[in-house]
């Protein structure tokens, strides 16, 4: 029993010297939806690769709900499309995505190799759901035109986008590089000619300077890793 006791004791010290290195842990990750379906799928598991006893936990907010959190302190790490947030937060450049219209196949649209966004207004759009970025990016920007968005239907994901504009159901806007990953032989991505078409995502923490050793570790992959 003394043995057994002993063995039990190594091993906690042993698993508290892996907490205090960073080897050993645990990260709150929030994330909007363009950054999971483009760019975490591989860090994580390259940082995972090199980390394979810190656990990432990753949940989908929207921007301004990953700012406010992280803000709360209700997770270590957020990343964000970059928005006027008024959060108390450091923030860091992550990486740049680019909006395209998706179209079904048969649309005139379909012919065009890039589209200004004046030109899709008398379409019906399938959008994400309000409270989006991407949602509040076309509202404003159909407004700024002195235009409304003809919104058909509000979706929770880039997949049932993807699949509405397949069935012919209408058009829609997201991102180049979540467009890639789907399987889409009924609708087409045209380039959204539109300088705010191309958009900034950034990473967000409380203080970078009192990160657990796990989440600064997994920021500085964030960062670094290209």
């Amino acid at each position: 029993m003394a043995r057994s006791a002993l063995n039990n004791l190594n091993e906690i010290v042993v698993q508290m010297r892996e907490y205090s290195y960073g080897r050993r842990g645990s990260v709150q990750v929030l994330a909007n939806i363009s950054a999971i379906t483009q760019f975490l799928p591989g860090l994580i598991k390259s940082f995972m690769q090199l980390y394979p006893l810190i656990n990432i936990s990753l949940e989908e907010k929207q921007s301004l709900a990953v700012t406010k959190a992280v803000a709360e302190n209700r997770a270590e790490i957020g990343i964000f499309t970059r928005l006027p947030h008024g959060a108390d937060i450091e923030v860091f450049p992550f990486r740049t995505d680019r909006l395209v219209l998706l179209v079904p196949n048969g649309d005139p649209l379909a012919n065009r190799q890039s589209v200004k966004f004046s030109e899709t207004l008398e379409h019906e759009y399938i959008a994400l759901r309000s409270g989006t970025h991407l949602n509040f990016q076309l509202i404003k920007a159909a407004n700024d035109l002195g235009r409304s968005l003809k919104i058909r239907m509000e979706v929770s994901s880039y997949d049932a986008l993807c699949l509405m504009v397949q069935a012919g159901l209408g058009i829609g806007i997201m991102p180049e590089g979540s467009a890639a990953i789907y399987k889409m032989d009924g609708a087409k991505a045209i380039r959204l000619d539109e300088p705010w078409a191309s958009r900034e995502l950034s990473v967000c923490v409380r203080s970078r300077a009192a990160l657990s050793v796990a989440a600064g570790l997994f920021l500085e992959h964030l960062l670094e890793m290209e």
